[in-house]
C-alpha cells in the first residue's frame, strides 16, 4: 500500500492508474469506476491548472512574480 500512496502523493496519476489495473477494471462494479473517475478527473484538473498558470505567466509576466509572493503570503 506505501507504494500506491507514494505514488498518490506524488501525483504520478499514470503510474497510480496502471497499478490499480492490476487489481482492477474501471468496468468492474461501481467503486472501481468512481477511484478511475478520481484520478482521471485529478489528471485533468491539474492539467487546467499548468495551463491557467502558463497563460497567466503568457498574458502578464511581470504579475507572475507578485502572484507567487501574494500565494506564499496567504499560505
Amino acid at each position: 500500500m506505501n507504494y500506491f500512496e507514494d505514488q498518490v502523493h506524488a501525483g504520478e496519476w499514470d503510474e497510480v492508474e496502471r497499478y490499480l489495473c492490476g487489481f482492477t477494471k474501471v468496468e468492474d462494479n461501481q467503486y472501481s469506476m468512481k477511484i478511475f473517475f478520481e484520478i482521471r478527473k485529478q489528471k485533468y484538473l491539474e492539467a487546467l491548472d499548468r495551463q491557467v498558470k502558463y497563460y497567466i505567466y503568457i498574458s502578464h509576466p511581470l504579475q507572475v512574480h507578485f502572484l507567487h509572493k501574494v500565494c506564499l503570503i496567504n499560505i
